[in-house]
């Protein structure tokens, strides 16, 4: 929220530059059959960009203090914290360049040979990668430029009807805070069943469609029983967390927390849909999806702003509904591709119930000993005693069998709880 902010665009400009051209590398890489080029380059790209931004930030920011009580003004350090930032991840993309053209020297020999052998292109002009490539833009892209439309309609509406109120720093909130942890909790929710993912699309191109069924309900399952108590334990430990994180918290970031967050919910199936139709080449339904979101979306968060005038809830509010209509239209695609039937009460809502029953041991935890002793010891005892509490709680009301619970972490200790309920 500062005139000088707009030199942090300038850092982003070489971000383009060097990311624009590894991908191609990348790519020619990865088609030529040297795909571990570009994983590498990947894997430095990501942890340098948060080992430099951090850095980066921090030493800017701290020279912008001092900047600050030279000229007697208050937010020169935040953007250089901001530039700095920025530049770690610039730098980040230049040294991921830099491995991967030297990547390409490496395999320089192999690959003349590759060309030499190749087959010479037919009717090189008729882009048939395209159907695939259209479908896919439109999805990774959509979630970003939701976002940007929001920021749009928010700050446009906000700055006219609340003129006095920090709008800028709300919107940064939301992003910075609520958004990346929501983003956070859904990429966990998800790495855990990547193999299962890949197990899920095996079986479909061996049309083993008995399988399918089985690994689905049990992904949907497993997927629920972890979700569902991470999401909520947020909402509860909001406050501890954004302490514990941030540094500091307020009491519209908290609240915006709470009411971001279980977007990770229908989030989690999401993803897994959206892997699944890639995969399956099926570009229609990735296309229709996401059309559907987008369109549901632009409809709530115009109404939502302009009519109820919700200001940053509408874009809350819009981003769960079209992630809530998307997931109803997936799960429709999916019982109608595998006539899936499953018994919705054990896999899911029981969970939900044993998770929200934990999450109110999660909250008296969180009153009691968060002025006590502190943030940190407060979150850890928390969540190890609400653990617990979830999954004798699973156990007792039979949301899981003794095979599934063994798969839960520490799970062959609760396996005795199983068998000493079964021989009652």
């Amino acid at each position: 929220n500062s005139t000088r902010s707009f030199y942090v665009l300038f850092m982003i400009v070489p971000m383009l530059v060097f990311i624009s051209i590894q991908g191609v590398i990348r790519g020619y890489l990865s088609g030529a059959g040297f795909l571990s080029s570009s994983l590498y380059s990947n894997l430095i790209l990501i942890v340098m960009s948060y080992v430099l931004s951090i850095v980066f930030s921090r030493i800017a920011y701290n020279y912008g203090i001092k900047i600050n009580a030279l000229m007697h003004v208050d937010d020169i350090a935040c953007v250089y914290g901001a530039i700095g930032a920025t530049l770690g991840i610039s730098a980040s993309c230049f040294i991921s360049l830099i491995f991967i053209l030297i990547m390409y020297l490496v395999h320089r020999g192999e690959l003349k040979a590759l060309t030499d052998k190749s087959i010479p292109e037919k009717n090189g002009r008729n882009w048939k990668c395209s159907a695939d490539i259209i479908p896919s833009c439109l999805l990774f892209a959509q979630g970003g430029f939701l976002l940007f439309l929001d920021e749009c309609i928010y700050l446009s509406a906000a700055n006219r009807i609340h003129p006095g109120e920090n709008n800028i720093e709300n919107w940064g909130l939301y992003v910075g805070q609520c958004i990346s942890l929501s983003v956070i909790l859904i990429f966990i929710s998800g790495l855990p069943f990547l193999k299962s993912w890949y197990g899920i699309h095996y079986g479909i191109v061996k049309k083993d469609f008995k399988v399918v069924k089985s690994r689905i309900t049990d992904l949907i399952h497993f997927e629920s029983m972890l979700i569902f108590p991470m999401v909520l334990w947020v909402m509860i430990l909001a406050g501890t967390i954004t302490n514990i994180v941030f540094g500091k918290t307020t009491d519209a970031a908290v609240n915006m927390i709470v009411l971001t967050v279980p977007i990770a919910m229908p989030g989690a199936f999401l993803i897994f849909h959206m892997f699944l139709l890639l995969h399956l080449k099926n570009n229609l339904l990735v296309a229709v999806n996401s059309v559907m979101g987008i369109v549901v979306h632009l409809v709530a968060v115009i109404i939502m702003t302009f009519a109820a005038g919700l200001g940053i809830h509408a874009s809350m509010g819009a981003f769960f509904l079209s992630a809530i209509a998307i997931v109803i239209l997936g799960i429709f695609e999916v019982k109608i591709m595998f006539d899936l039937k499953s018994d919705i009460f054990r896999i899911v809502l029981k969970p939900l119930l044993a998770a929200g029953i934990s999450s109110v041991l999660c909250l008296l935890i969180d009153r009691l000993l968060v002025n006590l002793i502190g943030e940190v010891l407060t979150f850890i005892i928390a969540i190890i005693i609400s653990y617990l509490a979830y999954m004798v709680l699973l156990i007792v009301l039979k949301a899981v069998n003794r095979y599934e619970v063994e798969r839960m972490p520490f799970g062959d200790y609760f396996a005795l709880l199983v068998d000493r309920i079964e021989k009652r």
